[in-house]
């Protein structure tokens, strides 16, 4: 009698704060929801995000959560098969009963509250833009030292090397995120602009490129899906030329499209400014993605893993287990052979 247990899929960590956490959510299609799907039965998704933290207070905990990974290298854990032996089903599939899980991707979405007002006298979550890149600068050099090792004990596996992607804070629909904090408080003030959040866009990017990690910019790719949609409504009041080339004086026509009558009195940045029209398509309440953010935010998660780690694509990787048809031929073949679930 053998038993065919313990399985454990290998693990991608999305790790953030509630635009992470709540990412779950599949009335608003959560990004983090939309990944677990796509891995489904190859790759088990582990939703670390933590509502209202910046990256001084996920840190620790990012620390905490890798302080166990310490080695990534696959190994037998109960002799050569760990619980199995080595007859009947692990023939089908040997390779699945010879390694423990490992952590194959962590996906960093941090900077949406670190980016909040700090000049508020109550308690808030800004984090300064040198500390903010200090932080993430530190919890990928864990990872770093954490492959390191790896490295050292398995040179020639590459499988067991943590690989990493950032994710920038997306833009801030700000009338709409003003008018959610009024609906609470009717005295609040908008805590956080696109002039700010745009810093921190900036430093995901320059510590992507200082350790060689792709980003996913959903900043800009929102930023630039308004302008398009403003564009094309330009295009269709006729100020685009018939050979397509717009005129210098209509260039300022597009870009008052593009802003509302509305003002924004960021206490963030301490300046008003005019308020960026467009986005409140993506968002549900100006902060957080709708299922439109959250599924433009999961196509380029997904490409960005194709593009940049193509052995961690959905299609790249098997089952641990075998097809139920290949299963049912094992147990044909065997009269003697019995499954015996765990307990």
């Amino acid at each position: 009698m053998q038993q065919y247990n313990n399985f454990e899929y290998d693990k991608f960590i999305a790790f953030g704060g509630s635009s992470t956490q709540w990412a779950w959510n599949t009335e608003n299609s959560g990004w983090v929801a939309q990944l677990a799907n796509a891995y489904s039965g190859k790759i088990d998704i582990l939703n670390r995000g933590f509502a209202g933290y910046n990256t001084r207070w996920s840190k620790p905990i990012f620390s905490a959560l890798f302080s166990q990974a310490s080695s990534n290298v696959s190994h037998n854990p109960v002799g050569e098969y760990g619980n199995i032996s080595t007859t009947g089903l692990d023939k089908v599939n040997p390779k699945a009963i010879k390694t423990r899980s490992k952590i194959r991707l962590v996906i960093i979405f941090l900077g949406v509250n670190d980016a909040a007002d700090n000049l508020s006298t109550k308690q808030t979550s800004h984090v300064p833009l040198a500390e903010f890149s200090r932080n993430l600068n530190e919890m990928i050099t864990l990872i770093s030292e954490i492959n390191n090792r790896n490295r050292d004990l398995s040179p020639s596996h590459n499988a067991d090397q943590i690989k990493v992607l950032l994710i920038t804070p997306p833009p801030v629909n700000e009338q709409q995120w003003l008018r959610f904090l009024q609906m609470k408080n009717p005295s609040s003030k908008l805590d956080r602009c696109n002039d700010t959040v745009r810093n921190y866009v900036n430093v995901v990017k320059q510590v992507g490129a200082q350790f060689d990690i792709p980003v996913v910019d959903i900043f800009t790719r929102l930023e630039e899906q308004v302008l398009s949609d403003k564009l094309s409504a330009a295009s269709k009041m006729s100020v685009v030329t018939a050979a397509g080339k717009i005129f210098a004086s209509s260039l300022e026509k597009i870009a008052n499209l593009t802003r509302s009558k509305n003002e924004s009195n960021c206490t963030s940045c301490g300046k008003t400014s005019a308020y960026f029209d467009g986005y409140e398509k993506f968002f549900y309440d100006g902060l957080h993605l709708n299922s439109l953010g959250n599924s433009i935010l999961f196509e380029m998660v997904a490409s960005s893993i194709q593009k940049n780690y193509p052995e961690l694509a959905p299609s790249k990787i098997k089952s641990i287990t075998p097809s139920a048809g290949r299963v049912a031929n094992t147990i044909k073949s065997s009269e003697s052979y019995k499954l015996v679930y765990p307990q």
